[in-house]
């Protein structure tokens, strides 16, 4: 999936929702959103870089 979707090139514009961040990948433009409201939104570098800092808050995910 991945390969088809660089395959489109950068004039296109796609949204993929999806918790798998091997997808992060193929983005620019990273949005999060935790139990309905936007906490995070920006060039995919940065956003990363707040989740990492901590400056993002995110749940994780439980397996119960």
């Amino acid at each position: 999936v991945k390969h088809e979707l660089a395959r489109l090139g950068p004039e296109t514009t796609l949204i993929v929702i999806t918790h798998k961040t091997t997808m992060l990948d193929v983005a620019s433009r990273v949005i999060v959103i935790e139990q309905s409201q936007v906490v995070a939104d920006g060039p995919k570098e940065m956003v990363l870089q707040q989740l990492k800092e901590g400056k993002v808050r995110v749940q994780e995910a439980s397996n119960g």
